[in-house]
C-alpha cells in the first residue's frame, strides 16, 4: 500500500470517526430531549392526577354538605308550606269576621234603629 492509499483511508476512517461522533452527539441530544419530554409529561400527568384527587374530595365533601342539609331543607320546605297555608287561612278568617262585623252591623241598624220620639207633637 502507498502513501496516497494510506491518507485515502485515513481520510475515510476520519469522516467516518466525525460521522459516529455526530451520531452520538445526536442520539446524547434526542435522549437529554426525550428524557426532558417524559419528564415534562410525568409532571402535568402527576398535577393532573392531584387535581382530580382534589376535585374527588371537595365533590365528597360537597356530597355529604347536601345530604346533611336534605333534612333540613325538608323541614323548612313543610314550614313553608304551613305558613302558606296558614296565611290563606288568616285571609279567610279575617274576611269571615270582617263580614260578620258588617252584619251585626247592619242588622243592628235595621232592627234596632232608636227612632227619637218627639214629645210635644
Amino acid at each position: 500500500m502507498s502513501d496516497s492509499d494510506l491518507q485515502s483511508f485515513a481520510r475515510i476512517i476520519g469522516g467516518l470517526e466525525a460521522q459516529v461522533a455526530s451520531f452520538q452527539a445526536n442520539w446524547i441530544e434526542q435522549d437529554r430531549r426525550a428524557s426532558d419530554g417524559r419528564k415534562f409529561l410525568f409532571e402535568k400527568v402527576d398535577g393532573v392526577g392531584k387535581e382530580v384527587q382534589h376535585l374527588t374530595h371537595t365533590v365528597a365533601d360537597v356530597v355529604q354538605d347536601v345530604a346533611e342539609m336534605k333534612p333540613a331543607v325538608k323541614d323548612w320546605v313543610a314550614t313553608k308550606n304551613q305558613a302558606i297555608g296558614a296565611s290563606g287561612f288568616a285571609r279567610v278568617a279575617w274576611a269571615l269576621i270582617g263580614g260578620l262585623v258588617v252584619l251585626v252591623g247592619w242588622l243592628a241598624d235595621h232592627f234596632f234603629t232608636i227612632v227619637p220620639h218627639l214629645a210635644g207633637k
